[in-house]
């Protein structure tokens, strides 16, 4: 029977959060996982997705991961003009890369299957359409849309830039 282990939302921006990688891998070493499926939000810093992608790669056979939104962020100055930068290829090539160096199988690229059983993954981008009424009531379909509220800014919006093909910011 297959065994897998699966993590989510390290965040290991934080020092706490690195610690507990350490501290989950031992658990999971000791349990005996066959995979580890990281369910992303590792961090925006690449060798903070590295590091942990090897981590869980030194106590398991197989590492899966998907990244979430917090690892397409990019920290660069003028991201919004800059229309050589597109998430997509962050998305599509970088992150990829960086999980492939680690050893790890990169699940939007492809399906991974193990032992007869499949996994897959690609980070969905939450557009509040399905949100619950009380939200759309409290935080108005206008801020959902343009993801500001009052004084502040939904960080996606400052920090991921998916383009179409002609460098226009996809909405």
């Amino acid at each position: 029977m297959l065994r897998i282990a699966t993590v989510s939302d390290l965040h290991t921006d934080f020092a706490e959060n690195r610690e507990l990688v350490v501290r989950l891998a031992a658990e999971i070493h000791t349990r005996g996982a066959d995979v580890v499926v990281v369910n992303g939000d590792i961090s925006h810093e690449d060798e903070r997705i590295e590091r942990a992608l090897l981590a869980f790669g030194a106590v398991a056979p197989r590492v899966a991961y998907v990244p979430g939104n917090h690892d397409l962020w990019s920290r660069v100055p003028g991201l919004e003009e800059r229309t050589d930068l597109n998430s997509w290829d962050r998305y599509r090539v970088r992150l990829r890369d960086i999980a492939v160096a680690a050893g790890a199988h990169y699940l939007p690229a492809e399906p991974l299957v193990l032992d007869g059983v499949g996994l897959a993954g690609s980070a969905g981008w939450y557009d509040y359409s399905f949100a619950e009424p009380w939200v759309t009531t409290e935080v108005g379909l206008a801020a959902l849309r343009t993801k500001r509220h009052g004084a502040f800014q939904w960080s996606d919006a400052a920090l991921v830039a998916f383009r179409q093909p002609d460098g226009a910011r996809m909405d």
